[in-house]
């Protein structure tokens, strides 16, 4: 691949073209508009002598404060096969850092929103549960992609994955999605399948490559490339483009219902033969704080999730496969050139203090009554491990005149039916004229358990039918905001003398 080598006043150069020939370039979602010259003939100095080939260089615009903005196309190459990757699959060192459950997804329509989708499938696993909600895995981000199968599409096996391109038919959708309306095979630059076929395509924007305008050919991407801009004195970029993959980034996982509060694209440092980058100390604080950080290099995209100081060495998902794979920082993966990062960063997600969750079960032996019969009540009541309910609670049972507590309630038993008993553990209030009325001064630890029981007895009298005992918890001050399973019932059977 020829490669060209430039001095380094080169922006200086390439803005005096810029003043010169210029064509209008729509650069913003609010409308902005930049001057942009292509420049083939000016790809940027790369570190260590290297350069992007011209034809991943789109063209260079102006922002409103006079600073050059450069226009980076990723195509995005598929793999040909599961295991193609060339770079060395990883074995974790002693001194690696890696964020666990980092979900490896095989590309699917275009790398760079496959690793954004990889980054979603994170998020979703440690925080932020909004992030995927289909039916597949229980609503819970998969780990791979391969549960959602492969399409035929035009003579290629395309992987699925709903995080990074929808499509009718997949994870229970039944409409148009993205690759309906934007894919027609990769590489291809003919006009998307919406726009040849004169249909609307799909609203709102559902997935990665919806928002960062991956496979659009009115953005002039073919299928499976994506752009995404920097500013060419390496400053980070966080401008909103709506061509940028970077911007389309930020607003896919906003989508979400998640507010991003940094996100930015930048050249590494010593990109253009400036100092001035990303670095690899910060690459490192991303990761040491729970954040994946999208990495570029020549012509690709993938997912960063982790470290090694020895070595300078990044841990990546790179769409290949589901292995994990190393290179060194600013070096190269199967032959292509790192040259900068998408780095985004969220807001925390909320954080909520445990909540007791209780719940009663009742008992009644024997439930079925022939005249006056005596019998047992047993009521177990279960802290289901969310959070200690420290504070008193308060259990009731309705009166009925067809039963009442064979003689006072014995906080001495121990056990009643053979089930073991914490009767010293309850109180009995009968003046309420509508409840039997029990309460535990104690409360309940983190999934602690407690039971009481008492003798009853039962007349019919001369009718016959069907009774339901219930037992239900009171509202109380222990923090439960799980009430729905706070009351349990047990059917009686009854027959007159």
């Amino acid at each position: 691949m020829e490669k060209q080598a430039r001095a380094p006043l080169w922006p200086l150069v390439a803005f005096g073209i810029i003043l010169l020939f210029h064509v209008t370039f729509p650069t913003g979602a609010a409308g902005q508009t930049g001057t942009m010259s292509v420049l083939p003939s000016l790809p940027p100095q790369g570190s260590g002598g290297t350069t992007l080939p011209d034809s991943l260089v789109s063209g260079v615009i102006v922002d409103p404060g006079g600073s050059l903005i450069q226009i980076i196309r990723v195509p995005g190459t598929p793999p040909s096969s599961l295991k193609v990757a060339t770079a060395t699959a990883a074995s974790a060192s002693a001194t690696a850092v890696i964020l666990e459950e980092m979900p490896a997804y095989i590309w699917s329509f275009g790398c760079s929103p496959t690793s954004a989708a990889m980054m979603a499938g994170y998020y979703d696993l440690h925080g932020y549960p909004d992030m995927y909600t289909g039916p597949a895995n229980g609503g819970v981000a998969p780990l791979n992609n391969l549960g959602w199968g492969t399409a035929s599409i035009n003579g290629e096996t395309r992987y699925l994955c709903p995080l990074s391109a929808t499509r009718n038919g997949l994870d229970g959708r039944t409409t148009r999605g993205h690759v309906d309306d934007y894919w027609i095979k990769y590489g291809n630059s003919q006009t998307d399948p919406y726009l040849a076929n004169n249909w609307a395509a799909h609203t709102p924007h559902d997935c990665a490559a919806d928002f960062m305008g991956t496979n659009q050919s009115a953005l002039s991407n073919r299928d499976g490339s994506t752009t995404f801009y920097y500013y060419v004195d390496n400053s980070p970029y966080s401008g909103k483009n709506s061509g940028d993959g970077g911007y389309g980034l930020q607003l896919f996982l906003e989508s979400r219902g998640y507010k991003v509060v940094r996100r930015f694209s930048q050249y590494i440092s010593g990109y253009n033969n400036l100092s001035r980058g990303f670095t690899f100390e910060q690459y490192k604080a991303e990761i040491d704080a729970g954040r994946p950080v999208m990495i570029h290099v020549e012509g690709h995209s993938m997912a960063g999730y982790g470290y090694d100081p020895t070595g300078n060495l990044v841990y990546v998902r790179d769409t290949w496969d589901l292995s994990e794979h190393t290179f060194p920082w600013g070096g190269s993966y199967a032959g292509s050139a790192h040259y900068a990062v998408s780095v985004l960063e969220l807001e925390p997600p909320p954080v909520t203090s445990p909540s007791p969750d209780l719940t009663p079960a009742i008992t009644v032996t024997p439930n079925v009554m022939n005249g006056e019969v005596s019998f047992e009540v047993i009521v177990r009541v279960t802290e289901l491990g969310v959070g200690a309910s420290t504070d008193p609670l308060t259990l009731v049972i309705p009166r009925d005149t067809r039963w009442s507590l064979d003689g006072p309630y014995a906080s001495s038993t121990k056990s009643l039916a053979g089930v073991d008993l914490n009767n010293d553990q309850w109180s009995y209030d009968a003046s309420d004229p509508a409840y039997h009325v029990f309460r535990n001064n104690l409360g309940l630890g983190e999934g602690a358990m407690s039971t009481f029981g008492f003798k009853a007895l039962f007349n019919s009298g001369n009718a016959k039918g069907v009774y339901t005992i219930t037992t239900q918890i009171l509202p109380g001050n222990n923090g439960e905001t799980m009430t729905s399973n706070n009351s349990d019932s047990e059917k009686i059977d009854y027959f007159s003398h």
